[in-house]
């Protein structure tokens, strides 16, 4: 891996955090990480991930990750309870 494929993996790591854990826009994402236009970091995200920025928030927000886990369970014990964080 050269040093600029390990840096791009490094900065789409640290988006990825950042698009699950902040409201922060994207263009202020892509400030943040480096990018001088946001049109630059999505193409980069999106070849990277195969998704865009606003794809990847979507799916793998903390909200939609409690969503689609709920959904996946087919049958509730008695007195089980589940706890739902938000932002």
């Amino acid at each position: 891996m050269t040093v600029g494929s390990y840096l791009m993996h490094v900065r789409v790591a640290a988006a990825k955090e950042l698009l699950m854990d902040s409201d922060a826009s994207i263009g202020s994402i892509a400030s943040e990480l480096g990018f001088s236009y946001r049109g630059n970091f999505s193409a980069m995200f999106k070849r990277v991930t195969g998704k865009s920025p606003n794809e990847w928030r979507k799916i793998f927000s903390c909200d939609q990750i409690a969503i689609l886990t709920i959904r996946k369970f087919k049958h509730f014990e008695p007195g089980l309870k589940i706890l739902m964080l938000s932002k």
